[in-house]
């Protein structure tokens, strides 16, 4: 797992179409609000919806990116 510190207001690039930006922290209850840029075609799900997901769901786009083809 690659980490990364980010100040409000700052982004991280996953791709050229992907930005995730820290949009506020909140220092007492420990939330951070994100936001994130996408494309429409990418599902972007929080970590309790996705993992009630189907587990016959095609690979994911971020998948798809990070794996070699099979020769």
């Amino acid at each position: 797992m690659l980490i990364l510190t980010r100040r409000s207001s700052e982004s991280i690039y996953v791709s050229d179409d992907i930005v995730i930006t820290v949009i506020r922290i909140n220092s007492v209850t420990g939330e951070v609000e994100i936001g994130i840029s996408a494309p429409k075609d990418i599902p972007i799900y929080r970590q309790e919806v996705y993992e009630r997901l189907p587990k016959k769901q095609p690979p994911s786009f971020l998948t798809k990116l990070f794996t070699k083809p099979k020769d």
